[in-house]
């Protein structure tokens, strides 16, 4: 046992190694693995039933915690992004319920003028969705908080790790199976007889949106990928020792199963973006773990990821050349693009009619009309920006955008440091860092995010990653030890 373990053992609160702790995880780690069932968690139903449990699960952590110890991560050390989500919360809460005549969105003025009666008006011009869109956010909080309580405990995080890589694993198979058996349903609904004739077929899970399908078999990839490189470490370890455990094996061997799976999904959603973002995180990632490898002096391997970031870099040029079809999608990329960056100049011009206020968080669908020009047709129904940072400002205001990019852009630094300073464990803050750039950068050009299944599980990577990216010399400046307890 390492000094660091000894260090983190005597600093670790009592309350959360409990039996009943660890039920709560392993229900946390359930939710997660159900939320993607019906059609990612879209709908108000889903979305209520998931808010609910982990209000619930929250609620009974912060008991068992608090009964006699403080949280394994102090709420101090995450104030600042705690307190920034909070206030976007509350702000798109007053957006959806508070009377602000003066603050009023004018489509309210403009309904009471045509019925003639008395309205009174709100910042949002969709009430309704701006609180359902804050309910969403504020799960997102407490999946984030629930990961990174949990995740203080090594083997807990990577039991997280494992939960989620193994849940996109089954996904990822049904939407396999149904393609291969040409079912083409997704759950009881048809899929869109368009896109399957366009595509000649594609894999959506039980997502409707096969993009954000492929943004969630991209965390499950980078969570398997990691424990084959942790696992692997250690097999390498007790090999030179002379002791290698079947169990490190066979979950080697089953990651990599599902590293295989999820990689086959992910090309079979056709989604150039989704492909492109991953072929390039993943050689940051493999970029990551060789400088790691020469850090620790293993030159074995850094020769390895070296070769494993070539690899990559031949099957997917060979993916891409072996199938017209993905030729024929990427040449179309220009004109598709057009038509996106017609969007944002609208959305640009847009903001600028509310800079302070927005028109309510998650109401795009009903606002863009209003601005809607000659420069995208008039054909068609734009439910989405297809750019999750000029619809958050669209939505919030600038003032609160900025608060919640804050708020995410610190979980993501701290990742990202976790990554490159921590000498063991690394792993997790490693697939958190891959899976949150890939979601972040996937939302320039589409709204992945906005499902929940992406969003919760997104959420408990990053939490998972936090958790895990503080140095064991960092962990003794805010970690204060357990007093010990009294015999008698």
């Amino acid at each position: 046992m390492s000094a660091g373990a000894d260090v983190d053992r005597q600093r670790s609160p009592r309350a959360i190694d409990r039996p009943f702790a660890t039920f709560l995880h392993r229900a946390f780690l359930l939710l997660l693995a159900i939320v993607p069932f019906w059609y990612g968690g879209v709908g108000h139903v889903p979305l209520a039933l998931a808010a609910t449990v982990v209000v619930i699960l929250a609620v009974a952590l912060t008991v068992v915690t608090t009964r006699d110890a403080d949280f394994p991560i102090s709420l101090r050390v995450i104030a600042l992004p705690a307190l920034g989500l909070s206030a976007v919360v509350a702000w798109a809460v007053f957006q959806a319920l508070a009377p602000a005549r003066i603050a009023a969105n004018p489509a309210w003025r403009l309904a009471a003028d045509t019925l003639r009666i008395d309205i009174v008006g709100r910042v949002s011009v969709a009430p309704v969705q701006t609180l359902v869109s804050a309910t969403q956010l504020a799960a997102s909080g407490l999946f984030f908080w629930l990961a990174l309580q949990f995740g203080r405990d090594g083997n807990r995080a990577a039991s997280g790790l494992l939960a989620i890589g193994l849940a996109a694993t089954f996904y990822a198979s049904w939407g396999i199976l149904d393609h291969s058996l040409g079912w083409n349903h997704v759950l009881v609904e048809e899929k869109d007889k368009y896109a399957l004739y366009n595509l000649h077929g594609y894999v959506t899970g039980t997502f409707r949106n096969r993009d954000h399908f492929a943004a969630y078999c991209t965390i499950g990839l980078f969570c398997a990928v990691s424990l084959m490189l942790r696992d692997g470490s250690s097999l390498l370890e007790k090999a030179a020792l002379g002791c290698v455990e079947t169990v490190y094996v066979l979950r080697l061997e089953a990651m990599a199963i599902a590293a295989t799976i999820l990689v086959c999904a992910i090309w079979l959603t056709r989604s150039r973006a989704v492909i492109g973002l991953t072929i390039a995180v993943g050689l940051l990632f493999v970029a990551i773990a060789t400088w790691r490898a020469t850090r620790t002096k293993s030159r074995a391997g850094a020769y390895s990821r070296g070769a494993i970031a070539f690899g990559l870099i031949l099957v997917a040029v060979a993916f891409i050349l072996e199938d017209p079809l993905a030729v024929q999608r990427i040449s179309a990329l220009g004109e598709a693009g057009k038509e996106k960056w017609a969007l944002y100049r609208i959305i640009a011009r847009a903001i600028m009619d509310y800079p302070f206020t927005g028109v309510g968080f998650g109401a795009f669908a009903d606002a863009f009309p209003v601005h809607r020009t000659a420069e995208i047709g008039y054909g068609g129904f734009w439910n989405a920006a297809h750019n999750i940072y000029l619809e958050a400002i669209f939505g919030l205001g600038i003032p609160a955008a900025i608060i919640l990019f804050l708020a995410v852009g610190w979980c993501l630094w701290r990742t990202l440091s976790g990554a490159l300073k921590r000498r063991r464990d690394a792993a997790v803050p490693i697939a958190a860092s891959a899976g949150t750039l890939t979601v972040l950068s996937h939302g320039v050009v589409d709204f992945s995010i906005q499902t929940p299944a992406v969003a919760f599980t997104l959420a408990a990577l990053l939490g998972y990653g936090c958790a895990q990216s503080w140095t064991n010399e960092e962990r003794r400046r805010w970690s204060r030890p357990i007093a010990p307890r009294s015999l008698d």
